[in-house]
This record gives C-alpha cells, structure tokens and sequence, in this order.
C-alpha cells in the first residue's frame, strides 16, 4: 500500500513537473527571462587570479574542449582557493547567466559575458531587454528597456541596432565612450553612472532624452549639452566639476545636481527654469559671487601658491599627520615658512576664516575652497540664482557659507537646506525672509543653529522663526531644521520679539516682575 502510494505521489509529481514547464513555455519569452543574481565570490576570485579573463577560462578548461562544465569550475575553483565553496545551486545561477538556459557546460563568449571586463554582446543585449510596447512608427512591438548594470562592460557598441530602446541602464561599468548611443533615436533615460566618462552626454543627442545620471564619473569639466533639448533631468555628482557650463541654453532642464564635485561659484545659470538645484559638498563660499578676501590675506596665499605648483599639494605638505585635517598649530606652522614671513596677524585672520565651524581645526574642502587662484576673471560678476523664479528646491549643504545674501525673488521656493555651512549670524536669515513659500528650512549642524548651550537653541528656533514668518517676514515656514514648527513657537517668537505685542512691552518694564499688570491702570 505504501509502495504504491509512493508510486503515486512519484507520478503525481512527475506529472507537476510536467505541467510546470509546459506553463512556462506558453509564457511569452520577455516575461521568463529575469537575469538570476549571482554570487559574486566566484566573479571575484577569478578577477583577482588573472588579469585577462581568457586565460581563466583556459585555466579552468581542464579537458581543453573549448567549453568549462560543472565539474572542471568546481575543481578549477577549488585549486584556487580551498575556502570558497560554490553550492550547485550557485554554479547553476553562474551557468545560468551566462549563457541564459540551464547548461551544463559554458563556452568563452559566455565565460567572459558574466565574468571578465569586454565589449557588449548581442545574446548578453537580448538577455537584458524588457518591457515590450509599441514602437515608435506604431508599426510593430518592441523591448523599450536594456538594463546592463554591473557586466564589466567596457564598450557597448553593439547597441546601435537596437533602435527602438528607451531606456537604458549602463551603471556600474568601465566605459569610457558612449557614442554610440547617438543611434537610439527614441531614448528617454540612460543611467551611465560609475564609469569612466570624462564629458557629458557626448553623443548625437536623441529628440526625446529626458533624463541622464552620469554621477560617480571622470568628469572634470561641463562641455555644452545645449543640444540636448528636451533634457529634464541631470545628475553630475560626484565628479571633478569646477565650474557650471555648457547648460545655458538647455530651457527644460528642471534637475540638476552637482553634488560632491569642486565648484567654486553659482554662475551660468541665468534664468533657467530650474525647480531643483543641489550644489552640496562643493567648495562655495557665499551664494552669490565670492566671499572676497583682503589686500594683506591675498598677499599670504600668493606666496603659498608661489612655493606649490597645486593648492592640494600645499594641504598636504602641512598635514603632519596626513589625516586629511589641518590643525590650527600645523596650519600656522606651514605658513610661517612661506617667504616673506607674513604677520602673525594676519595669519590668524586667515585662520579665522578658514576655520568657519570654530572647531580648532580646518579640513580640505575648507582650505581649498577659499586659497583657489583669486584671478580678476573669476570676480566678474554673476547672478548667480538671483534669475532662478521657478527654483523649487535648493540644497547648498555642505558649503563653507557664512551670508545668506544674494538670493532673487523666487516665488515658488520651498525648501533651503543650509546645513553643515558656516553661517553664524541670525541676522542673514533676514535675506530669506521676503520668500513667500519657504516652509522647510534647515540650517541644523551650523555655527548659528548651535549657539550658547541647550536651552538658548531654543531661542534660536524663536528668533528664526521671529524673522521669517508674519508679521515681519513673508514666509510660511512649517519645518526648522527637520523639526516641525509648533504653534507654541509661533505664539512665543511673537512674545519674546515682537515690540508691539503687549507681553514683549511687559517684559521689558522694571517692575513688572513685583506688580500685577492689572494694577498699572
């Protein structure tokens, strides 16, 4: 009776597994193929082996039949390095992606396809596309999606026939030129981010181009994109950018974000309809222009300059310790052997400014953004954001900015996010007051924000909100450094600031404290 039922549920299952691949085969292609993620330890070990790729698959090819198979990658691995152990489930996610079916062995193009640096392949092409829909002419179907993140793909020529793709992810790979996506004329997004580009968007730029991520790149200046027309959003972070170009004339653009790179001054911005702009981590020293230095200041850093050929190499010649942070002693230290000596005076004038978060030391982004080359050139005059009437969202975190002037009308702007820059006076908030929309803005981990202990960071949040808010300031803020303002704090910045309310003039009588109100009338 057992053996039966055993035989039973045998057939039973048999019969489930049948059924299972019969479904899988009415699906159409596009929905069946997902990419499996492999385990990277087995891509890694082998990259840290062999340089060329090539020479791993002969490696590993121990009957030389041109093909690896289960047992020759098991081995082969376990030769290398006796502590890495691949399940066969693992081998078979490897096997899987490279050659995209259940094999059971995998020749070079496959090999080199899911585990060495090497251009696109067709089949690596098909086995990434997604997402069907009409194309363009409205003639036929066609996959719209490429997603290659993380291939090791060093060109991607190979896309050029695809003409139909709109959108195509290429992060995470060791390209250098995009040109060829100039053949895809109806692309909407590419997302090239961690590569190795030096420019940005350089190819024949596709009519309908919205969005482009070029983050974590080479890129060491703006060239013009003014070509790409219709191009909304743009991400350049974490660059080497030192100045914002080459976008002028691109009237759509609504994002665009620079942050982590060297720039030195808001300018070329014009009247652009930019909503969001983020500059954070850069090296800005005030909104608008410079924050200029003095006749006898400018004198010390010209002779620093004269004794290095880069200002980094200076930093670095004074970090004794090589911590990437100056010390105050270390600092003054550097620059007394700078000749002429310069006066201790002035040194300390420099410091004073360098050291913009009080903290005793200076860190680079610190030095570098205030001892750039003050040629005349760079003093021409901007308007840096003054134009910006659209800008919703502005995100100068990160800066080493001291005043808040400079700032235009702006009608639609949000959110300010000032945080971790050296403003350290309340009185600059009042540039900030005539924003009738600004309800979110955050100024927590600066000099002004943490003045006096505890209990005066409230007064702080009062006398904040004492200016921007009615009755004296237009705006309608409802979040101060990411804490929602509180009706209590209204009533109170009115209380403590506002001369004409009954309780300000109370407090400030003799002896109001020893009568009653009441008995003065």
């Amino acid at each position: 009776h057992q053996l039966q039922r055993h035989h039973h549920h045998h057939h039973h299952h048999q019969q489930q597994q049948q059924q299972q691949q019969h479904q899988q085969q009415h699906f159409p292609r596009w929905q069946r193929r997902k990419r499996m993620a492999v385990d990277s330890a087995v891509t890694n070990l082998l990259s840290e082996r062999f340089e060329d790729m090539k020479k791993a698959f002969r490696t590993l090819d121990l009957n030389e039949d041109g093909k690896i198979s289960f047992k020759e990658m098991r081995a082969g691995l376990a030769l290398m390095d006796a502590a890495v152990t691949v399940s066969d489930e693992e081998l078979r996610k490897i096997f899987y992606n490279a050659s995209n079916q259940d094999k059971k062995s995998i020749d070079l193009e496959e090999f080199l396809s899911s585990c060495g640096p090497h251009s696109l392949y067709v089949n690596e092409i098909e086995r990434n596309l997604s997402k069907v829909a009409a194309t363009a002419d409205g003639k036929g179907f066609a996959f719209v999606d490429l997603s290659a993140k993380s291939h090791r793909l060093t060109d991607v020529v190979a896309i050029k026939d695809y003409v139909h793709l709109r959108f195509v992810d290429f992060s995470h790979n060791m390209l250098k030129d995009v040109t060829c996506l100039g053949c895809l004329p109806h692309l909407v997004k590419v997302d090239l981010s961690y590569n190795q580009l030096t420019s940005v968007l350089s190819f024949r730029p596709p009519l309908a181009l919205r969005e482009a991520n070029c983050s974590h790149n080479c890129i060491g200046g703006m060239n013009d994109v003014s070509g790409h027309r219709f191009l909304e959003v743009l991400d350049l972070s974490s660059n080497s950018i030192s100045s914002i170009d080459g976008i002028s004339q691109n009237f759509a653009l609504k994002k665009l974000v620079l942050d982590d790179n060297e720039i030195m001054q808001l300018a070329n911005l014009h009247d652009l309809r930019l909503q969001h702009l983020s500059v954070a981590n850069n090296r800005l020293s005030a909104v608008i222009g410079f924050e200029g230095f003095q006749e006898d200041e400018l004198e010390v850093f010209r002779n620093l300059e004269a004794c290095y050929d880069e200002m980094k190499l200076a930093f670095d010649a004074m970090d004794a310790n090589q911590d990437g942070i100056l010390e105050r002693k270390e600092f003054l230290r550097g620059l007394k052997l700078i000749e002429p000596a310069p006066d201790e005076r002035v040194l300390h004038k420099i410091l004073d400014r360098l050291d913009k978060n009080r903290d005793g030391t200076i860190d680079k982004v610190e030095f570098l953004s205030l001892a750039r080359r003050h040629s005349q050139a760079m003093l021409s005059v901007d308007n840096g954001i003054e134009k910006l009437d659209h800008l919703v969202e502005l995100n100068l975190s990160g800066n080493v900015i001291t005043r808040l002037h400079g700032f235009g009308h702006h009608p639609s702007l949000r959110r300010i996010d000032l945080s971790s820059t050296a403003v350290e006076s309340i009185e600059e908030l009042k540039h900030l007051a005539h924003l009738p929309l600004l309800e979110d803005l955050n100024l927590s981990n600066t000099i002004v924000a943490q003045q006096g202990d505890v209990s005066r960071s409230s007064c702080f949040r009062l006398k904040a909100i004492h200016i921007l808010n009615p009755p004296v300031g237009k705006c309608k803020l409802k979040l101060l450094n990411e804490q929602f303002v509180s009706a209590e704090e209204v009533v109170s910045s009115l209380n403590f600031y506002d001369e004409h309310h009954p309780q300000y003039q109370d407090t400030r009588r003799d002896d109001a404290q020893d009568l009653p109100p009441a008995l003065y009338q």
